[in-house]
């Protein structure tokens, strides 16, 4: 994991803790999950083309993006399936991340 990696999961993870138990908003976890996603995905992506490094961009990109599509997947869960599991977002984004890494060549 590169340390662009490790903010974007940072910024999520801290923005859904935030908004879930301090502020209690009373919103649903995984519309919640599917803003931070995009949010961190924005910050991240704001952060380095502030920073100028392309290439850190293209190696993070894939992770970003995917990031988000788990988001969204969660999201749709709610039509698809009456699973109300907190966790389900953030176990399902660490899952695929591991994805990547074993399809990019050395």
């Amino acid at each position: 994991m590169n340390r662009y990696n490790f903010w974007f999961l940072t910024t999520e993870v801290t923005l859904l803790i935030v908004g879930k138990y301090l502020l209690n908003t009373g919103i649903h976890p995984y519309f919640y999950a599917l803003v931070t996603g995009v949010t961190a995905g924005l910050v991240i992506l704001i952060w380095l083309r502030l920073r100028i490094r392309l290439n850190s961009l293209l190696v993070s990109l894939p992770t970003i993006l995917f990031f988000t599509i788990a988001n969204s997947l969660g999201f749709a869960a709610l039509k698809l399936t009456s699973l109300t599991n907190y966790n389900f977002i953030i176990q399902i984004s660490l899952l695929i991340m591991p994805l990547f890494y074993s399809s990019k060549k050395p």
